[in-house]
């Protein structure tokens, strides 16, 4: 009797029982964030965790980032967010300034602080900026200023003729990478992070002097980083991945303009490079957070540029038996470049592995590329890892890159150095940066990285071994000495970062050892980096949830 009451009771409160609640979500635009902040780094990790929508994020461009949902409880999946609606008034609204400022004791290190020269000494540049947006139509101005005190530091001698004194001597003469931007301290003024963006059906048209990032790399990407200044170009895109039915598709085609700096040469004719390129990226549907991608980057010297040369990413021959007129010798005047990157994230698994393999010369012909598929290569992988450790997380973050081969023993060819050319004198580069991975030709990495992550905050011990100018070590530094030595540079730091109500900081700080630096002496130093940004009226900081 008492069951026949208890148990129609019970099963009336069941389904009287209110519904779990739906997960709590904040957005934060993340197009005013910018490559390299402290908010674009919890969106890559917090998708690892299932509290943010997985994007493939193998083409970055700021101006057309989607917005950062960090959602406390698991977030919807990215087909149930509304695309961006077109503004029907005019709206203006202030970018978040950013300061940046770096301090090397020892040497030079410039990497992926975009206009920023980080030479020896402290440099610090400031971004502030204003964006207007009606309805498809977006302009930014957001200029960078910045001051290098550039200190003097021995260098090495023997320089190329009509070279500067600065000029980068391992390289054969054939890249514009400085080892010190001139003899004093200088002024940049740049126009940095800025825009005019149109965007309608999917497609997005506009002209911009935006850092962009191509491919997973955390610290490296081999066709397109942060290391150098953004150059004026041109771009048609997709505004967001289009539904292929196999899967999910970006594309993006650029054309540029690349500059010379002002400590190269003194041949004022070649100051100036046609730059061009195609960038596509593929999810399937059937494999959700498994990204590749394909990268193509042309560059000629302005002399050499005919018309149809505007079209070679669209539909140039990847072998050079199938061009019109090709030589096998590596003479045409252009030069080259080629990827296929991949992101392969985890959410179950709080677990990403990404990779890059790229080709300074396209073969000859599938034959040539079967047999010698490592010419002329370099490549990039790495992997992420997140552990429950309540009330936050811990992170590991590993990567290795690697840019140089070194040649035959019995060559049949010439072994090209990456990111140069025999007729494109400046090399990747974009006024004495580079334009691909900040550790720059004939260079190897490990770095590894260990971070505890709560809410708006992160704290971490980093350890990273980097090896310089390998070829030429190979080439010129062994058969001359008994006791051969590296230029290698081991570097042990912290790290950590700190999102406020509007203000988002990160650090960075190390201690360096170059065991025989430019092959000269040993050397050792400071480093460290703060970035400051902005954020007025942004009441929520981004915060990670916990586990």
């Amino acid at each position: 009797m008492l069951s026949s009451r208890v148990l129609p009771a019970a099963l009336a409160l069941l389904l009287a029982a209110p519904e779990p609640p739906a997960p709590r979500c904040a957005s934060f635009d993340l197009s005013l964030a910018g490559i390299g902040s402290l908010e674009e780094e919890l969106a890559r990790t917090a998708g690892l965790t299932g509290a943010a929508p997985l994007w493939p994020g193998l083409l970055r461009r700021p101006s057309g980032a989607r917005p950062l949902w960090l959602c406390d409880g698991g977030a919807p999946a990215r087909e149930a967010l509304a695309d961006p609606q077109p503004l029907p008034g005019l709206r203006l609204e202030l970018v978040p300034p950013v300061a940046l400022v770096k301090l090397h004791t020892g040497w030079a290190d410039d990497r992926n602080d975009g206009a920023l020269w980080a030479g020896r000494g402290l440099s610090a540049s400031l971004t502030p900026g204003l964006r207007a947006r009606w309805r498809w139509l977006t302009v930014q101005v957001a200029p960078l200023a910045a001051w290098q005190e550039n200190r003097a530091y021995r260098l090495p001698a023997g320089t190329f003729p009509g070279q500067s004194s600065f000029a980068n001597p391992y390289n054969g003469g054939g890249i514009d990478l400085p080892l010190r931007m001139g003899p004093r301290a200088f002024a940049t003024f740049d126009p940095g992070q800025s825009f005019v963006r149109l965007d309608a059906w999917n497609l997005a048209l506009g002209f911009s002097t935006e850092n962009l990032w191509w491919g997973p790399g955390l610290r490296n990407a081999l066709l397109m980083s942060s290391s150098a200044a953004g150059f004026p170009h041109l771009f048609l895109a997709t505004s967001r991945p289009l539904d292929a039915w196999l899967g999910f598709l970006e594309a993006e085609v650029t054309w540029g303009r690349l500059s010379e700096s002002r400590w190269f040469d003194g041949d004022r004719k070649n100051d100036s490079r046609l730059f061009e390129a195609l960038v596509v990226t593929f999810e399937p549907a059937a494999a959700r957070g498994l990204t590749f991608g394909y990268a193509r980057a042309f560059l000629f010297p302005t002399a050499s540029v005919a018309f149809h040369h505007y079209f070679d990413p669209l539909w140039q021959p990847l072998f050079k038996s199938l061009l019109t007129t090709s030589t096998s010798d590596g003479s045409s005047p252009d030069n080259q470049l080629t990827s296929l990157f991949f992101r392969w994230a985890m959410p179950e698994a709080r677990f990403e592995l990404h990779g890059e393999w790229g080709r300074d010369d396209h073969a000859f012909g599938l034959t040539d590329l079967l047999m010698e598929p490592g010419h002329a290569q370099a490549w990039l992988l790495g992997l992420q890892k997140l552990f429950r450790a309540p009330p936050g997380w811990l992170r590991v973050q590993l990567e290795a890159a690697h840019t140089f081969e070194l040649p035959a023993a019995n060559p049949t060819r010439p072994t090209p150095i990456f990111y140069t050319h025999g007729d494109e004198r400046q090399g990747y580069t974009q006024r004495g940066q580079m334009l691909g991975a900040g550790l720059g030709p004939q260079g190897d990495t490990q770095f590894l990285a260990l971070d505890w992550l709560r809410g708006p905050r992160s704290l971490g011990l980093f350890v990273e071994r980097v090896q310089r100018h390998e070829r030429w070590f190979h080439d010129r530094v062994v058969p001359v000495t008994e006791r051969p030595r590296h230029d290698l540079a081991m570097t042990y730091g912290t790290r950590g970062s700190w999102a406020l109500r509007e203000w988002s900081l990160s650090w960075e700080l190390g201690i360096t050892h170059r065991y025989n630096r430019d092959f000269v002496s040993p050397d050792a130093g400071l480093d460290a980096a703060l970035r400051v940004a902005w954020w007025p009226g942004r009441g929520e900081p981004p915060s990670l949830p916990g586990p």
